[in-house]
């Protein structure tokens, strides 16, 4: 009977791994006009469902039906907004670059009422606000690229500088009121446990200037920035992976609807957008098909299956992420994974143009990384390795072989005996 059990339990798995395999994400886009002209930095979405938008020369929008229509909001600036934030549907704040015209402080707006009416809030910000978050309606911290970290407790009438750090900062998280972290250029990774009055480094592996930061959890973080650099770490900063891309472009957005599905937008001035869709954790993205060349700024998520980029020259896309058939499998790779299903464990075989490092990393179905070996240089040609898996629990896994010049994915299954 055990036997039995475990022959059907087996096929079960055999028969999800074909179906997964032959499935991938694909995002189809439908061009919204969005009444401006002006390019489109930030978005946010408040807890009535509405979403914002904000940009250069103090362009703010407002989305009431899932982003298919935009209003914009009139409040009398020039400044170039680079983040908006919403805490509930009546307050929030927008902050960017010093204005061109007008008081020397307007760096920081708030409304109150919705967008209805908007006021400046007095904050000794230097050059860019970069982050803004809040816990609630009175309490709240925002960054700068000056280095500065600044409080407020009554909602923005007063800020109080708690940090300043001698390298630009680029936005900011708080889980409550004693832990947030940070981060900026040079790969920077800051994280406070006692309200920002001490803060401590995190090696994030990387000296890439970091601009957008998304936190699922308290735990599982993302980060983005410059030469399509993504970053990210399932155990609060104490460690972290980089995800491998052959662009060099820049990477300006990035959000995640769990801890499977997520969004990273960017772009190059000469080579126009970028968005890559993972629907695995991050183990694998795609990257999609744009209406146009313009570069996107930021993107953000309306549910689970929909979603909103923006960009330059006010530049709206809405996306509908849908699951295609692929027609050609795994069965193309240069790479070939055997015995598959496996019991104790897996051969990987693989070609190589040039000598390089090989790393192989296995993840569970939720995206953790279970299992990583440096294989160190090897050698020009086809190369065979031999990988353990027997402590491994029964089930779906992903392989990833890095051979320096890219990546490749692979599913496979432990059935043991």
């Amino acid at each position: 009977m055990r036997k039995i059990l475990f022959v059907c339990f087996s096929l079960l798995l055999i028969v999800l791994f074909l179906v997964q395999s032959s499935f991938s994400q694909k995002i189809s886009w439908q061009t919204i006009q969005s009444g401006v002209t002006n390019s489109i930095i930030t978005l946010t979405k408040d807890n009535a469902n509405s979403l914002w938008g904000a940009g250069n020369n103090g362009t703010i929008i407002k989305s009431t039906d899932g982003g298919l229509t935009w209003n914009k909001i009139n409040i009398n600036s020039k400044t170039d907004f680079w983040r908006i934030f919403f805490i509930d549907s009546l307050n929030g704040w927008v902050g960017g670059q010093k204005s061109q015209i007008g008081s020397p402080t307007d760096f920081l707006y708030t409304t109150k009422d919705g967008g209805l009416t908007c006021s400046v809030q007095n904050i000794s910000a230097k050059g860019l606000i970069t982050g803004i978050d809040f816990l609630n309606r009175d309490t709240g911290y925002v960054c700068d690229n000056g280095g500065n970290v600044f409080k407020t407790i009554d909602g923005g009438s007063n800020w109080l500088n708690i940090f300043t750090n001698s390298i630009s900062l680029s936005d900011i998280r708080f889980f409550d009121s004693n832990n947030g972290i940070v981060i900026g250029y040079y790969g920077l990774a800051l994280k406070t446990s006692d309200g920002g009055t001490h803060w401590n480094t995190l090696n994030t592996g990387t000296s890439t200037w970091l601009y957008k930061l998304f936190c699922i959890d308290e735990n599982n973080y993302w980060a983005v920035g410059d030469s399509c650099r993504v970053i990210y770490t399932n155990n609060a900063g104490n460690t972290w992976d980089t995800c491998s891309f052959s662009s060099t472009d820049a990477l300006y957005g990035v959000r995640f609807w769990n801890k499977s599905k997520g969004i990273i937008c960017g772009g190059g001035w000469f080579t126009g957008g970028s968005v890559y869709y993972t629907s695995d954790s991050g183990v694998s993205w795609e990257k999609q098909s744009l209406p146009n060349n313009k570069l996107i700024m930021d993107i953000i998520f309306i549910d689970g299956n929909k979603c909103i980029a923006a960009g330059n020259d006010g530049t709206i896309f809405h996306g509908d992420i849908s699951t295609d058939v692929l027609e050609k499998g795994l069965n193309n790779s240069k790479i070939l994974l055997f015995p598959n299903p496996t019991t104790r464990e897996i051969n990987i075989s693989y070609f190589l143009n040039s000598i390089g490092n090989v790393i192989i990393s296995i993840y569970d179905v939720l995206g953790y990384k279970v299992q990583s070996i440096s294989l160190g240089q090897r050698a020009h040609g086809q190369n065979i390795e031999k990988i353990v898996v027997n402590d491994l629990p029964m089930g779906i896994y992903y392989l990833k072989v890095d051979k320096g010049t890219g990546n490749e994915i692979f599913k496979f299954i432990i059935a043991h005996l």
